[in-house]
């Protein structure tokens, strides 16, 4: 077979050289494949990203009666506890991830031994003004106006609060602070609202001996147990209301 007029030219020879240096390279960028697309996080991935603390200081108490059951031996009676009537509050919330939320979420105190079924009720926070209003206040705001937290970016709230006359009322003890949200996922919120992990806080009883006022059972809520708080605290000494 005859040779080709152009087959040993020098340009022939920089044509090749560059296809031999080349080619492999485009057959490995050809033969592999995009990453696959990271799998979207759940809205329980999404809230286990956040972080809550909380400290009470300086609460005021008042005293109440409430239903106690000692057993078969001691059996079932009123007994009075200490109710928080009014205290300090501070609750700092972080994320590691940037999140839209569907609405304001929901920030909730509750006290020990939480039954609001024993207050007639079924919501189990305290206070008074309701703490989410509070966060609302603070969080920012996505560019379509949905509430949102910053990845590395805490808020911080302080508030006073008190008992107010319609949600739960607790005894000093270890508290509670819960953080529930419906995160949006690929644009899209869970049906109801996902927990982040919660956190604990104490509520300090300032001095057992200290009289406190005494309020009726028909103007308080108790919602804890009141059996433990009784054996752990013991009834207060009391002063009628002025």
């Amino acid at each position: 077979m005859s040779k080709l007029p152009f087959a040993n030219s020098p340009a022939t020879r920089r044509l090749l050289a560059l296809v031999l240096l080349v080619g492999p390279s485009a057959v490995l960028i050809g033969c592999t494949s995009a990453p696959p697309a990271a799998t979207p996080r759940t809205a329980d991935d999404l809230m286990s990203q956040i972080t809550l603390s909380a400290q009470a200081d300086a609460p005021e108490l008042v005293a109440t009666d409430a239903i106690a059951d000692f057993g078969v031996e001691q059996g079932v009676r009123l007994v009075t506890v200490r109710i928080v009537e009014r205290m300090q509050i501070d609750v700092r919330v972080a994320s590691s991830l940037d999140m839209t939320f569907a609405e304001v979420p929901r920030l909730c105190l509750i006290g020990p031994y939480s039954a609001p079924d024993d207050g007639g009720l079924q919501d189990p926070c305290w206070g008074s003004p309701d703490l989410s209003a509070v966060l609302e206040a603070r969080l920012p705001t996505a560019t379509d106006g949905r509430p949102m937290i910053r990845a590395g970016r805490a808020i911080d709230l302080s508030a006073v609060l008190q008992r107010g006359d319609v949600r739960c009322d607790y005894a000093p003890g270890q508290w509670t602070v819960l953080f529930d949200a419906r995160p949006l996922v690929n644009g899209q919120a869970p049906g109801q609202g996902v927990y982040a992990p919660a956190a604990q806080f104490s509520v300090p009883l300032p001095d057992r001996n200290q009289p406190l006022r005494y309020l009726g059972i028909d103007t308080t809520r108790y919602c804890g147990l009141a059996t433990p708080i009784y054996r752990d605290q013991g009834e207060p000494a009391t002063i009628a209301p002025g």
